[in-house]
C-alpha cells in the first residue's frame, strides 16, 4: 500500500492489506534510504525486484561496510529459511528423519544443547534457527545495525556452517518440497514493465485499431516482441530457481508459478475468468515449459561435447497463434487498460532522419493515418507525378520502410540512425532502379508486342512474383540490420562503460554480416545454428570490431572476463530474435510485399507509358540525326566536285554519298550529338576545309573519293566524326566555330603527311 502525503511514502504494509498489493510502493536508490534498516531494506528491494539476478542482489553498494552487509544476507537468510522449514514439518518427521544428515557421509550433532548430540532432522533445524535468531538479535555481539566488531563478525561463519546444514537436508532429502519452494511465483513488477513498454509506443491509431480487434502490421510486431520478451523473463527466472538439474518442468507448475501475474499486468481490474487469457496462459505456460527442457537438454549435451548448446525455437505458427490470442485479450480488456495507454508522439527529429530515405513529405499531423489510408497515399502520389520513373517507384518502397524501421529506430542514437540511413541509402536506390527497369523491360516487350486489346498489353502476374522476392530481400536485410541495431543500441545503455562509439565502418560491417547470415536461406528461416555467429557480430558491432561474419568462415570472438556479462545478455536477446525474425519472414514480410507489389502494379500503366514515350523520343532523334548526318554527306560530295570543277554523274555522286554515309552514320549513331540548321552550313564548311588541307587540294579528295579505297573512306569518316564529337562538348558554351577553326590549324600538318 502507498500512503503519500505530498511526497513523503508509508513504506508499510499495513493491517489488512491484501497479499497481491504487498510491497506496493515505488523502489527508491540506496541513497536515498534513510534509516539504520537501509541495508536490510536494499536487499529486500533487490530481493523482490528481481530473486533471480543474484550478482545484483549480492553486490554492496558502493562504500559499504563489508561486515554489516554480510550481517544483513545472513539475516535475510535465515527470514527466508524460516518458510522452508515449515514446508518440511509436513514430511520431515522425527520417525523418518532420525537424525541430521545431508549426505550418507557426515552425521551433524546439535549444538544447542550443553552438550552436542544427535537430533531428529527437523529438531536441528528449529534448534538451529532459533539458536541464530537469538545470536543474530543479541545486543552483546551486534548492538547496531550501522557498524559490526571485528570479532563479531568472525561468530557469522558458525552461524553459516549450521544453517547450511538445513538448506542441504533438505536439497538431498526433501527435493520435492525444496524445488516447489523455489518455484516462487512470477510477480507483476517481472511482466508489466514489459506490457508498459509496449503501451508507450503505440500511437492513438494503433491503439484504435488494436481495440477494434484489427492492429496494423507495427502493432502486431509489437506484440509478438512482447511475447517473446514475456517467455524470455519467465523462462530465466524459473530456470534460476530450478537450476540446471532441477525439478522437472510441467505446464502446470508453471502455470501454478505464473498464477495471476498476467492478468494484472494485460487486464488489471477486469475478469479473472477471461477464456481468452487463460488460453494465453497457457500458450505462455507451454512455451516457457518448452524453453527449460531444451535448456536442460542443452546443458547435458554440452557437459558431454565442446558442440554450441542449442536452445528452443518459437515456430512461426506458434507465435502467430499466441500474438492473435494476445490481441483477443486486450480488445476484451480495452477498457480496463485504458489507464496504461499513453499515446507516443512521434519524434520530428527522427521523422526528418528517415525523410533523408524518402523523399516523401511527412509531418505529425499526418503520421497517425491508417494502413488503407497510406495505400491510397501510395497510388494518389504515384499519380500525382504522372510519371512512372524510378522515383515513384522509391517513394512507394520508402513509405513501407518508414512503417518498419520507426518503431525499430526510437531508441537509437542520432548518429546511429543517421549512419543507418546514410549506409542503406545508396543500397536502396539501386535497388529502386533494378526493379523499376526490370518493370520497365517487361512492360516495353509488352507494349511493342502485336494485341488485339489493351489486356494482352499488360504485364502478367506471374512476372510480379520474381519482383517480389527482391522487394521482400531489401526489406528483410533492412528489418533485420534495424533489428540487431535496436538490440545494440539497449546493450550499450546497459552495459555503457564497457562499449565503444561505433564508427560508419562498424556499421558497414555489421550490415554486410546481416546479408550473408541471414538473407541466404531459401525458406525464409533463420537457422537457429547462426544464433552463436550472430551473438559474435552484434558483440563485434558494440565493441567496434570491423570483421565480417558468414555462415562458412565463423570466427569465434575472445571475450574478456570484463564482458562475460554483456556477451551472456547478447545472446540471450539473439535467442529472442531468432524466432521473432523467422515470425517476421513467415507473416508479415509478404503483407508488407503484397502492398508494394499492389502499388507498382497500379502504376504499371505509368511506367508502360513512360517507357513507350521514351523509345518513341529516341527513335524521333535517331531519324534526326541521320537525316543530318545524310545530308551533310551529300553536301559535301557535292562542294568537293563543284570546288575540284569536274562534271559528275547524278548514279555516280549517288553511290559515292550512299557508302559514305552508311560508314560514317555507324560511327556516330551512337554518339550523343545534336546538329541544327542553323549550325549545319559552318560544320560543313570547317570539315570541307579540314579535308582539303588533308589532301592538299580539292581535286586530290575527289581523286582518294573517286578510288573508293577503303582506307580513305575511313579516315574521311573519322575526321567527320571527330568533328561532330568536338562540335558536341562545346555547343552549348556557343564555341563551335573556335573550336572547329583551332581543330583546322592542329591537325593540317598531321593531315599532309598522312594523304
Amino acid at each position: 500500500m502507498v500512503m503519500a502525503e505530498g511526497s513523503a511514502v508509508l513504506r508499510r504494509n499495513r493491517p489488512g492489506t491484501k497479499a497481491k498489493d504487498f510491497y506496493n510502493w515505488p523502489d527508491e536508490s540506496f541513497e536515498e534510504m534513510d534509516s539504520t534498516l537501509a541495508v536490510q531494506q536494499y536487499i529486500q528491494q533487490n530481493i523482490r525486484s528481481d530473486c533471480s539476478n543474484i550478482d545484483k542482489i549480492l553486490e554492496p553498494p558502493e562504500g559499504q561496510d563489508e561486515g554489516v552487509w554480510k550481517y544483513e544476507h545472513l539475516r535475510q537468510f535465515c527470514l527466508e529459511l524460516n518458510g522452508l522449514a515449515v514446508k518440511l514439518q509436513s514430511e520431515c518427521h522425527p520417525d523418518t528423519c532420525t537424525q541430521m544428515t545431508a549426505t550418507e557421509q557426515w552425521i551433524f550433532l546439535c549444538a544447542a544443547h550443553k552438550t552436542p548430540k544427535e537430533c531428529p532432522a527437523i529438531d536441528y533445524t528449529r534448534h538451529t534457527l532459533d539458536g541464530a535468531a537469538c545470536l543474530l538479535n543479541s545486543n552483546k555481539y551486534f548492538p547496531s545495525r550501522v557498524s559490526i566488531k571485528e570479532s563479531s563478525v568472525a561468530k557469522l561463519g558458525s552461524v553459516c556452517r549450521r544453517i547450511y546444514r538445513i538448506f542441504s537436508h533438505a536439497y538431498f532429502h526433501h527435493r520435492q518440497i525444496f524445488d516447489k519452494y523455489e518455484l516462487r511465483n512470477i510477480t507483476v513488477k517481472a511482466i508489466r514493465p514489459l506490457v508498459d513498454d509496449v503501451f508507450t509506443r503505440l500511437t492513438a491509431e494503433e491503439w484504435r485499431q488494436l481495440k477494434l480487434g484489427a492492429p496494423s502490421s507495427v502493432t502486431k510486431f509489437l506484440l509478438a516482441e512482447l511475447v517473446m520478451n514475456m517467455t524470455s523473463t519467465v523462462t530465466s527466472k524459473l530456470s534460476a530457481a530450478l537450476g540446471k538439474e532441477g525439478m522437472s518442468m510441467t505446464v502446470e507448475k508453471v502455470q501454478s508459478s505464473l498464477g495471476d501475474a498476467l492478468r494484472k499486468s494485460l487486464a488489471p481490474g477486469g475478469s479473472t475468468d477471461s477464456e481468452s487469457l487463460d488460453q494465453f496462459t497457457k500458450l505462455v505456460a507451454e512455451e516457457v515449459t518448452e524453453r527449460i527442457k531444451a535448456s536442460r537438454a542443452s546443458y547435458s549435451t554440452s557437459t558431454q561435447s565442446n558442440g554450441p548448446p542449442r536452445c528452443h525455437q518459437t515456430t512461426p505458427n506458434q507465435l502467430e497463434k499466441m500474438v492473435s490470442c494476445l490481441c483477443r485479450v486486450l480488445k476484451k480488456s480495452a477498457s480496463d487498460i485504458q489507464g496504461l495507454f499513453k499515446p507516443r508522439l512521434r519524434s520530428q527529429k527522427t521523422f526528418d532522419l528517415l525523410d533523408k530515405l524518402s523523399p516523401g513529405k511527412t509531418t505529425s499531423s499526418d503520421s497517425d493515418s491508417t494502413s488503407r489510408s497510406r495505400n491510397s497515399d501510395r497510388a494518389s502520389t504515384v499519380r500525382s507525378s504522372d510519371r512512372g520513373t524510378s522515383e515513384d517507384v522509391q517513394e512507394i518502397l520508402k513509405k513501407e520502410l518508414r512503417d518498419i524501421l520507426e518503431h525499430l529506430v526510437y531508441e537509437m542514437s542520432e548518429s546511429d540512425l543517421s549512419g543507418l540511413i546514410s549506409e542503406s541509402s545508396l543500397e536502396f536506390k539501386a535497388a529502386s532502379d533494378e526493379i523499376y527497369q526490370i518493370i520497365s523491360k517487361e512492360g516495353s516487350v509488352k507494349s511493342s508486342a502485336p494485341s488485339r486489346g489493351s489486356e494482352s498489353s499488360k504485364i502478367p502476374k506471374g512476372f510480379w512474383k520474381g519482383v517480389g522476392l527482391k522487394i521482400k530481400k531489401l526489406l528483410a536485410k533492412l528489418f533485420g540490420t534495424t533489428s540487431l541495431l535496436k538490440m545494440g543500441t539497449r546493450v550499450q545503455k546497459k552495459f555503457s562503460k564497457e562499449t565503444q562509439v561505433q564508427s560508419r565502418e562498424s556499421l558497414k560491417s555489421l550490415m554486410d554480416s546481416v546479408e550473408s547470415l541471414l538473407l541466404t536461406d531459401t525458406k525464409d528461416r533463420v537457422s537457429p545454428a547462426n544464433a552463436s555467429v550472430l551473438s559474435d557480430v552484434l558483440y563485434r558491432y558494440i565493441t567496434a570490431d570491423l570483421s565480417v561474419a558468414t555462415p562458412v568462415e565463423e570466427t569465434k570472438v575472445s571475450v574478456p572476463k570484463s564482458h562475460r556479462k554483456m556477451y551472456s545478455d547478447i545472446q540471450e536477446r539473439v535467442i529472442n530474435f531468432l524466432p521473432l525474425m523467422n515470425w517476421w519472414f513467415s507473416k508479415e514480410a509478404g503483407d508488407y510485399t503484397q502492398r508494394v507489389t499492389s502499388a507498382l502494379m497500379e502504376i504499371e500503366s505509368l511506367v508502360v507509358s513512360h517507357v513507350s514515350e521514351v523509345d518513341t523520343a529516341k527513335e524521333q532523334e535517331a531519324s534526326r540525326k541521320k537525316t543530318y548526318v545524310r545530308l551533310l554527306m551529300e553536301q559535301l560530295v557535292t562542294r568537293v566536285y563543284a570546288k575540284a570543277k569536274v562534271n559528275w554523274f547524278f548514279g555516280e555522286q549517288k553511290d559515292i554519298t550512299k557508302k559514305l554515309f552508311e560508314k560514317t552514320w555507324a560511327e556516330v549513331q551512337d554518339i550523343d550529338f545534336d546538329v541544327s540548321p542553323k549550325t549545319i552550313d559552318k560544320l560543313l564548311k570547317a570539315v570541307f576545309k579540314d579535308l582539303c588541307k588533308t589532301w592538299g587540294c580539292p581535286e586530290m579528295l575527289l581523286l582518294s573519293i573517286r578510288q573508293k579505297e577503303p582506307e580513305n573512306e575511313t579516315f574521311l569518316c573519322h575526321r567527320f566524326t571527330r568533328f561532330v564529337m568536338k562540335y558536341n562538348l562545346m555547343s552549348k558554351d556557343n564555341l563551335i566555330v573556335p573550336i572547329l577553326e583551332e581543330e583546322v590549324q592542329n591537325t593540317s600538318s598531321a593531315g599532309e603527311s598522312e594523304a
